[in-house]
């Protein structure tokens, strides 16, 4: 299994974070979209550098997979655009008269199986939040608060 970034350990309330240094250290970074990303590239840009940050899990190491994630999306909304333009099925009939998947059906799905997996490396899905705990506003953390439940509260059901 790969290993799990120290900040996710902390924020779990692991005994494992304890003793590992810091490895992953996050200066506060903000990157500008790059050039290249359209419109709608640049919007999920901004708006996912404000979530990660907000979240202390963005270093500028991240700027090539946020990219990636990026192209990805709007790759993803450009096929959405095309199946919506030709009528809004994902099937259609070719030239030999079958019914098959339209391209920018297959295309959709495609990007969106690759979104998937990138989401979870930025812990941006339900599942790879799972066990994570929410840190609460307020006072600051003793190290004593986790075990007595006064800051942190666990997502575990």
């Amino acid at each position: 299994p790969k290993k799990t970034p120290t900040l996710i350990l902390r924020n779990r309330g692991s005994w494992r974070a304890e003793g590992r240094p810091d490895q992953e250290p996050l200066p506060e970074y903000e990157p500008k979209p790059p050039a290249r990303l359209g419109r709608n590239g640049k919007r999920e840009w901004r708006r996912m550098v404000r979530i990660l940050s907000k979240r202390g899990m963005l270093a500028e190491d991240d700027r090539t997979m946020l990219l990636g994630y990026c192209m990805l999306f709007e790759q993803w909304l450009r096929a959405d655009d095309e199946i919506k333009a030709s009528g809004g099925s994902a099937l259609k009939i070719n030239s030999r008269g079958v019914m098959a998947s339209h391209p920018a059906a297959i295309e959709r799905r495609k990007a969106w199986a690759q979104l998937q997996r990138v989401c979870s490396e930025f812990g941006m899905s339900p599942s790879a939040r799972t066990g994570l705990a929410q840190i609460k506003e307020g006072k600051s953390d003793t190290g004593k608060d986790r075990f007595f439940n006064q800051k942190f509260t666990s997502n575990r059901a």
